[in-house]
Formats: C-alpha cells, sequence, structure tokens
C-alpha cells in the first residue's frame, strides 16, 4: 500500500493526534538532519512496525509511541521489583533526591515550557478517558486527608490576601445590595490582593494578616457603607468606592464594634474628600 504525503503532515494515530498539541503540524525531518541540528526527535511522516505516525527518537529510531508502550509495560511488569529495591536503598534514593533533587526540578520546568503546548493537551485527553477513576482516586484522597485539608482551609481563609480580599468583598457586596461577586466586580477594586495586603498593614506592628486576625483586629470601612448607600445610587460606583483601598483600614475590633455610623471624625472627612476628588462626586 503506497503512501502520498506532502513536507507537512498531520500526526494522528487513531483519529487522535499526537503531535505537540491537536490540530497540529510538524516539519518532516530526516534522522540525519536531526543528528545535524542535535534534535532529540526526528519525523518521517511514515508509521512505524506497529502502524504508529508519530516522532521517533533520534538516539535509537524507536518511535515515541512504542517506547512509551515499553516503558509502561516494563513498569508494570517490574512494579513490585522496583518497589522493594526502593525500601532496601530508601537512605540511597533520599540523598540521591536531596543531590539532585533541584536540578531534576529544573530539567522538569524546562522541558514542560519546551512542551507546554503537548503537555496541556495531553492532561486534557488523560483527564477525559479516564474521568471515573480519577473522580474516585482524588474523593478517596479527600476523604483520607479531610481533617489536613480543614485545617489548611482555614489557615488560608485566615491568611491568604486573596481569601480576605474576597471575604471583604462578599460582605460589602452584600451590605449594598450590589449582588454575587464575580470577576468583573474584582476588576472594579483596581489593586491586586498583594497591594491590599500592603496597604492594611503599612504604618502597624503587624507582617502578616493572621498576626492582625489573632490580635483581635478588624478590617473597617472608614466611610461607612451605611453613608455611601445614602448618597449613590449606583451600586457599582458604590462598590467601588466602598471598596477603594484608601478606604480601608485595620482597627481594634472593640473600637470597630464600639464606633457609630458618622462621617464627623476627622479621619473620616479626610478620607471622604479624597474619594470624592478621586471619583468625581459631590455629596450634600
Amino acid at each position: 500500500m503506497s503512501m502520498s504525503y506532502c513536507s507537512r503532515v498531520q500526526l494522528c494515530h487513531n483519529g487522535v493526534s499526537h503531535a505537540k498539541s491537536l490540530n497540529t503540524y510538524m516539519d518532516i525531518i530526516s534522522r540525519k538532519e536531526a543528528k545535524e541540528k542535535s534534535l532529540i526527535h526526528y519525523f518521517t511522516g511514515l508509521p512505524c512496525k506497529r502502524g504508529h505516525i508519530c516522532q521517533r527518537w533520534t538516539s535509537g529510531c524507536v518511535c515515541v509511541e512504542c517506547n512509551a508502550l515499553f516503558a509502561k509495560q516494563w513498569s508494570e511488569t517490574h512494579k513490585k521489583e522496583q518497589h522493594e529495591y526502593y525500601k532496601r536503598n530508601i537512605e540511597k534514593s533520599k540523598e540521591y533526591n536531596r543531590k539532585h533533587g533541584k536540578k531534576k526540578k529544573r530539567q522538569r520546568a524546562e522541558s514542560y515550557q519546551r512542551n507546554k503546548e503537548y503537555e496541556l493537551e495531553y492532561n486534557k485527553q488523560y483527564r477525559i478517558k479516564h474521568k471515573d477513576r480519577l473522580t474516585k482516586h482524588y474523593k478517596q484522597k479527600r476523604y483520607e486527608n479531610r481533617e489536613t485539608l480543614s485545617d489548611n482551609a482555614r489557615e488560608y481563609m485566615r491568611t491568604s490576601p486573596v481569601a480576605q480580599l474576597r471575604k471583604i468583598c462578599q460582605r460589602t457586596a452584600k451590605r449594598l445590595s450590589v449582588g454575587e461577586i464575580s470577576e468583573s466586580k474584582f476588576k472594579l477594586l483596581l489593586y491586586t490582593p498583594k497591594e491590599f495586603q500592603d496597604h492594611i498593614l503599612k504604618d502597624t506592628k503587624f507582617s502578616s494578616l493572621r498576626g492582625a486576625w489573632d490580635n483581635g483586629y478588624h478590617i473597617d470601612h472608614i466611610v461607612p457603607l451605611k453613608y455611601i448607600t445614602n448618597n449613590i445610587t449606583n451600586k457599582e460606583l458604590a462598590f467601588q468606592l466602598a471598596m477603594d483601598k484608601e478606604n480601608l483600614r485595620l482597627i481594634a475590633g472593640k473600637i470597630n464594634l464600639q464606633k457609630f455610623d458618622s462621617v464627623k471624625s476627622e479621619i473620616t472627612q479626610k478620607t471622604l474628600r479624597y474619594l470624592l476628588l478621586k471619583y468625581g462626586l459631590t455629596f450634600d
């Protein structure tokens, strides 16, 4: 059976692309040219003896698909031996990882960047193919580690600038009747979670948000939400003004609970004048 092709061939096997991503095309290059260019793969556009139309290793002429199948079969066959070897040489393995861990990590990162498009598509197809098995596996892992995951989630909510900013946004939106917080509303903030944290903690004794929460501090709106609601009918503008980082401050919880929705204090008046000027507004 003859096979004709042009200088650029789509890589397919059983209807699924084997190129660096689906629907991409690979230049045909001989093994000799690949060696001259120091490439690890070459591509002829012809199927191997098992029918795979994909790249081949320059070092040994084996097609990538065949090599992957051989590696998988060998791993499954020698899985028990590998496990026993690791148990016998666990300290040796740990020492190797300590010595070469950073190098291996760097090589994996570089390889991922070189083949990013292929890696993303491969992972996507793998998740689709093994969806049920992966769902069952991760459900079991979550159940086994539920206490650790719960502790980590609580810690994240207490320490992460992203989580704290989202929490404040949700409370503010509820008070202003803005609705659900979406990514479009976060764009109204005009600052990042890191900038939010730096602003909140400046001129304080705390180096992290966790330290502030542990000492009973709250994040307070300097210009009260009630005052903003009574004077601004545009809800998105009201949300943007209320969540302006210059309107947020760190304050002791006891003081925050005792203060009233007043705008008579000096700092409130100063902040209000700044916000009115910034957003081009005038209040009676």
